[in-house]
């Protein structure tokens, strides 16, 4: 039976609903599946289909793990706001049994536990750093370690473990307490999948624009960081007409790309190929704001 309590003060409402709501399984002949060392105990875990072609994943969980209660995640409300975009595939339903609602999908091999890391292509981290990036920019945060499985019918990754997404900051809150995945894809990246390199190339970018002697000379204005791999950019360069754009010396040994672009907002994909630049870092884009240069970010 379900309750509703009064919160303490600074709480936000929720229903509190039972613990035993943890044992209902969503029938007959259903098995409860192992936990994945990195995915919360908080749900129970999920359960399998009698004919094992399906997961039904728990819709509730403990706040805390010795909490006396349950309440309702909301991984359907995040999946049904981001559904459709990159990494985030309308591959699954909400369905209610014996009074509990669970997350339905097909069975998705999961990395690393069941797809193999030597599968996991470069382009396959990209997505998912772009999902995290985009969902992010709705103000909402994972608030947990990165799982991704594939999708048994599309073959692409997506962002698999949402039980304890939540909101995270507005347009009128300061840039620390707005939702940011950055460092969760890149502890993922680097320690689950071996693509530090990506991780390297991040922190390389980031490095550029974020000291106090950048902000001093050039505001708040160039954010957006590219690197040139392939040649020194500046200037001076005859091929090198980027609009606004500031260039910035790089070590090409330690960080592999001669030069850097910095420009005040995202550059085009034809520029890009253009001057065979790699993008390196930039701000999340968080919708309904305005950056100085025009920028809505």
């Amino acid at each position: 039976m379900k309750k509703k309590t009064k919160p303490e003060k600074g709480e936000e409402q929720v229903e509190r609903l039972p613990l035993a709501l943890g044992d209902i399984a969503p029938g007959k002949g259903f098995t409860r599946l192992s936990i994945p060392a990195r995915e919360g105990r908080h749900t129970g875990g999920p359960f399998l289909s009698p004919d094992g072609s399906e997961v039904w994943k728990p819709l509730d969980g403990r706040p805390y793990p010795n909490a006396g209660y349950r309440v309702a995640t909301q991984e359907d409300v995040v999946l049904e706001l981001m559904a459709g975009t990159i990494g985030f595939p309308r591959n699954w339903r909400v369905q209610r049994a014996y009074g509990r609602r669970f997350l339905v999908r097909r069975l998705a091999r999961v990395i690393p536990e069941t797809f193999e890391v030597t599968c996991v292509t470069r382009a396959y981290v990209l997505q998912i750093e772009q999902a995290l990036r985009l969902l992010n920019a709705k103000y909402w945060t994972i608030g947990d370690l990165l799982k991704v499985a594939i999708d048994p019918d599309t073959q692409e990754p997506f962002v698999f473990d949402l039980s304890i997404a939540h909101p995270m900051g507005s347009p009128t809150t300061s840039p620390p307490y707005k939702a940011d995945d950055s460092w969760v894809f890149e502890r993922w990246a680097s320690e689950v999948v071996g693509y530090s390199q990506i991780v390297k190339l991040r922190g390389d970018a980031r490095h550029v624009v974020h000291q106090i002697r950048w902000v001093r000379e050039h505001g708040h204005r160039h954010w957006w960081v590219y690197g040139s791999p392939c040649c020194v950019m500046d200037e001076h360069w005859p091929g090198a007409a980027i609009p606004d754009a500031i260039y910035v010396p790089a070590d090409k040994q330690g960080t592999g790309m001669h030069s850097w672009v910095v420009v005040p907002a995202q550059l085009s994909d034809a520029l890009v190929s253009h001057y065979h630049l790699v993008w390196g870092w930039a701000p999340i884009l968080y919708e309904a704001e305005v950056y100085p240069g025009g920028t809505a970010l």
